[in-house]
């Protein structure tokens, strides 16, 4: 069954006027074709067809590349370093985990988790080729880090701990709570602004179950013990790098005053 996500209006001169999703005016601007976006379960699809009548209940002919809805990120296969064949077993392997873990906590939603919409797969091969999220503002270390507008710190430590002390209570260890890994719920222009709409954690790569072995990946250097001391997920390592988020935001030093 398909679903229609989005239909857009291009019109004949498209340099002048872009595609809209509101039908234009045909006597002023002529439309030359219709682009949808559909979605069957968690795919979805790209579409174009002249025939601006369609009822678009009817069946189509899809391209066979899957298409994110707008708004949203996909992360894919970190290829960066991926010089062997081992180190690209190890990259899908970890965006596999990824997916198990968000997949589970698609029935445990929370404010201060980033929304997970599902996966894209190859249409050939069915294999996961990447991971949908919803789009969002900057990360805090790019905040910290720019000519950005200002916002509550304490606000943005509130939000990742609460999201941490979430995934503690499914029993889940985040295990890499860092600076890039925390972004502002609202872009910039939308809402309230950014950073001023709250803050979610990001990024699932690194997430174990409380006692399993650490394996793949660990955390960011700077926000996680140093050393070798935990061989096994436990909460203090997400403590750790919660105490370093205040040091970094420069909140431990105003708690210490007071």
């Amino acid at each position: 069954m398909l679903e229609v996500v989005q239909a857009l209006y291009a019109c004949k001169d498209e340099d002048l006027s872009p595609p809209t999703s509101i039908p234009p005016d045909p006597s002023t601007l002529p439309i030359s074709h219709m682009e949808l976006i559909l979605r069957s379960g968690i795919n979805y699809f790209h579409t174009t067809t002249t025939d601006l009548t369609l009822d678009t209940a009817d069946p189509l002919s899809l391209s066979t590349l899957p298409l994110h809805p707008p708004y949203t990120y996909i992360k894919s296969p970190s290829l960066h370093h991926a010089s062997t064949p081992t180190h690209i077993s190890i990259s899908l392997t970890l965006l596999l985990h990824e997916a198990r873990t968000l997949q589970h906590l698609l029935s445990h939603p929370h404010p201060a988790i980033a929304t997970y919409i599902g996966i894209l797969t190859s249409p050939s091969t069915d294999t996961i080729t990447g991971l949908c999220f919803r789009l969002y503002g900057r990360n805090l270390h790019e905040m910290t880090h720019i000519d950005a507008p200002s916002f509550d710190r304490a606000a943005c430590l509130r939000d990742v701990t609460s999201a941490v002390e979430h995934l503690h209570g499914l029993g889940i260890i985040y295990g890499n709570v860092s600076p890039a890994n925390v972004f502002s719920r609202n872009r910039e222009g939308e809402g309230e602004g950014e950073g001023r709409g709250g803050w979610v954690l990001e990024d699932f790569d690194s997430c174990a179950w409380e006692g399993e072995r650490l394996w793949l990946k660990g955390g960011t250097p700077g926000f996680e013990p140093t050393g070798f001391e935990f061989e096994v997920a436990v909460r203090e390592i997400d403590f750790y790098a919660l105490r370093k988020m205040e040091e970094y935001l420069g909140l431990s030093d105003l708690a210490a005053e007071e």
